[in-house]
């Protein structure tokens, strides 16, 4: 498994150091969601209660896990480069030691292929979501179930990491925990039928114990700062009664949950990793059992797993172009197929471990070169730092001097001006998002009639001059305009702006 190691940490770190926004190769990381994250975060480990001084709406662990990236390096995203590539890492070996329960020796190159292809997808967008961050957690609930099916044993250890992990996902975006039922329900089936059934209770409740474990931490969190109710009021009953885009119906529920995932699969930015998911679903599906020895319960809990993610991700009718990048778990499904079906070329035809190496690099550094097209993050190499608006504005805000720089970013989400400057914000709505965005907007209003801040950074999604900033009036009432500059992201321009109090 040195091998292994070796491999899959250094195409982790290679895929992620050309790809990633959040890499030293690149100038920032200038995603709104990285962002807010990180501010969510930062504000976290300085002594702000989120949600009830700070407002976003994704769960305490993300945001735990981007304080940690701002303990490394606060002014920038190199600190989640780090964790990305730890993720990243172990993804790729839990994924390789699954193909191993259906083969002795499988081939290493598949790795590097398949993980540069995540990342030069659509679904991989600028770097350091949510759902690449799940990837790892994910990859060892799919290990950890098919090796029980395949031995028939699985440690209590197991059961509790995947227990806790299963808690970390619900309380970062709890609409990722449908593997992990999945894992559950299969788990105490398998006991239950075999007659070990208080092997299957047993089991059971130390996975629901490992839930509430990765629990007890908010608890104490929110209770030492008496928030539970900003706690669960956003995280809960915000995600769940104004985050979903469709008014339930069962027909447009099941709509969600085929007809989404199925345009992420086709999508031709995503067909790097896509393809082989779907190429390796219909043989893992359909192939006869006597020549693939692929059990019944194992071809219902990977489609049900799969089914169970897409259903979480998708079942509200919004469509964000990385919700589906969970999916890319199954991606090992091909050559799972391939090696049962005795392609060669999956098959470890190295005679040394030298070799084996040899190639995996090579396939490594050609998946490289090629990705380098098709990712749509590579045209900001070479950007430097004072072309970029939060810098350019940053930059200004220390030259006018003073003890005050407080900051509102204002209409739009997290441009990164915070992140630059490396400032907990002042105002409980230090963005505006995309969900209570109205509510948001209006309060924020009320933010620049009192002057809470001196500077404001606003934007237009589109280019635009001077005479069009002018607008809302509630700004140029109170602010002047100092610089604006436009921007480009995501096959768009827009036109960010800086204000100063008058």
């Amino acid at each position: 498994m040195v091998l292994c190691y070796l491999v899959c940490g250094i195409s982790a770190f290679v895929a992620l150091f050309i790809y990633s926004k959040c890499s030293p190769l690149y100038p920032f990381n200038d995603w709104y969601d990285a962002n807010v994250f990180f501010t969510m975060g930062k504000g976290m480990v300085r002594g702000r209660v989120i949600y009830a001084e700070l407002y976003d709406h994704k769960g305490p662990y993300l945001y735990l896990l981007y304080g940690i990236g701002y303990l490394i390096s606060h002014c920038d995203f190199y600190g989640i480069f780090l964790l990305e590539v730890i993720s990243l890492f172990l993804f790729l070996v839990f994924s390789y030691r699954t193909i191993c329960l259906y083969a002795e020796r499988p081939a290493l190159w598949f790795m590097p292929v398949y993980c540069i292809g995540i990342v030069i997808s659509g679904a991989f967008v600028h770097g350091g979501s949510l759902e690449e961050f799940s990837l790892s957690m994910l990859s060892y609930a799919l290990y950890s179930i098919l090796r029980l099916l395949k031995t028939g044993e699985i440690k209590t250890g197991t059961v509790v990491i995947n227990g806790f992990l299963a808690g970390v996902l619900f309380w970062s975006k709890f609409t990722l925990v449908g593997a992990h039922a999945v894992f559950f329900l299969i788990m105490v089936f398998y006991f239950w039928k075999a007659g070990q059934r208080r092997e299957a209770i047993h089991l059971g409740l130390v996975f629901a114990g490992a839930v509430i474990l990765a629990t007890v931490p908010w608890l104490i969190y929110f209770g030492i700062h008496n928030a539970y109710a900003s706690w669960f009021g956003t995280y809960l009953w915000d995600n769940i009664y104004s985050y979903p885009t469709d008014k339930f119906s069962f027909g447009k529920t099941l709509r969600n949950i085929v007809v989404l995932p199925k345009a992420f699969l086709i999508r031709k930015g995503n067909l790097m990793f896509t393809a082989p998911i779907i190429l390796g679903a219909v043989g893992y599906l359909f192939l006869p059992g006597k020549i693939t020895q692929i059990g019944i319960l194992e071809r219902i809990t990977v489609f049900a797993m799969a089914g169970g993610l897409a259903a979480g991700q998708y079942i509200g009718g919004a469509d964000q172009s990385y919700y589906g990048l969970p999916l890319a778990i199954f991606g090992i499904l091909f050559p799972i197929c391939a090696l049962l079906l005795k392609w060669t070329c999956f098959s470890d035809f190295a005679k040394s471990p030298f070799w084996g190496m040899a190639v995996s690099m090579v396939v490594l550094g050609i998946s490289s070169v090629a990705g380098y097209p098709i990712s749509d993050n590579t045209y900001l190499l070479g950007v430097s730092k004072a072309e970029l608006p939060q810098f350019r504005f940053a930059e200004q805000i220390r030259q006018a001097g003073g003890e005050e720089q407080t900051i509102l970013n204002y209409g739009f989400l997290d441009c990164g001006i915070y992140t630059v400057l490396d400032q907990v914000p002042d105002v409980y709505y230090f963005c505006s998002t995309n969900l209570n965005y109205d509510k948001i907007v209006s309060v924020q209003d009320k933010y620049l009639k009192d002057q809470i801040t001196r500077y404001v950074v606003s934007w237009k999604p589109y280019q635009c001059d001077a005479e069009e900033l002018l607008q809302p009036s509630v700004l140029t009432e109170y602010y002047e305009l100092k610089d604006y500059c436009d921007h480009y992201m995501e096959c768009y321009y827009y036109t960010y702006a800086l204000w100063e109090r008058k």
